[in-house]
């Protein structure tokens, strides 16, 4: 979801939200991509990942000061 307020008055904001899941095998916890331990059982070892984030919110704004102009 995103909600974007145009440049007016000297203002302008983005605020972004998301909802995800990411999921892997094996408990690599930077990413890199770790490889099944167990050869004989796949879905023993997937599961949330160590880069899982599940709810990201980001706020950005930019306000024109009346000075410096």
């Amino acid at each position: 979801m995103r909600l974007d307020r145009r440049f007016a008055n000297g203002f302008q904001m983005t605020a972004s939200y998301a909802l995800s899941s990411f999921k892997a095998f094996g408990g690599d916890a930077i990413g890199l991509g770790a490889t099944v331990t167990d050869l004989n059982n796949f879905k023993a070892d997937f599961g949330p990942a160590g880069l899982d984030r599940r709810h990201r919110f980001v706020v950005s704004g930019i306000y024109d000061l009346p000075f410096f102009k």
